[in-house]
């Protein structure tokens, strides 16, 4: 019998300029699940957490951001916008914690359906809030 391999598959964007930025790694499987929830989610804006971690690399990046989950944020179905609250960013902490992965919060998404992608001035100051 021959070893089996298992490989992971992953799709890279950089987010930026080139330069001295961080590479933003999304696993395929995230980039699916992003996917499929903005479908299911057609109306009002709905969101929720990026999961990862901070990758060292040998290289002149240094570090890249590996993205290995999403935990939508509980909201109305037809929101106006997104809003987290501490409450939602508490119990994603709390939960990451206690798991065994050594990940966190690594930024976070949401959908503007029908208004192509662009941050509001709310998304920039909650944004400013949390992260």
């Amino acid at each position: 019998m021959g070893k089996d391999r298992i490989t992971f598959s992953t799709r890279r964007f950089l987010v930026g300029k080139a330069g001295p930025f961080p590479r933003l790694v999304f696993r395929e499987e995230v980039m699916l699940a992003l996917d499929q929830f903005s479908h299911l989610h057609a109306l009002g804006e709905h969101g929720g957490f990026l999961i990862g971690r901070k990758q060292e690399l040998k290289s002149a990046q240094q570090y890249e951001i590996l993205v290995e989950r999403f935990v939508p944020i509980p909201q109305k179905s037809d929101a106006s916008r997104l809003v987290i609250n501490q409450e939602h960013y508490r119990s994603v902490q709390r939960a990451l914690r206690t798991g065994e992965r050594g990940e966190e919060i690594v930024g976070w998404a949401h959908t503007h359906p029908g208004f192509g992608v662009f941050l509001s001035t709310f998304d920039k100051e909650q944004h400013e809030r949390f992260f």
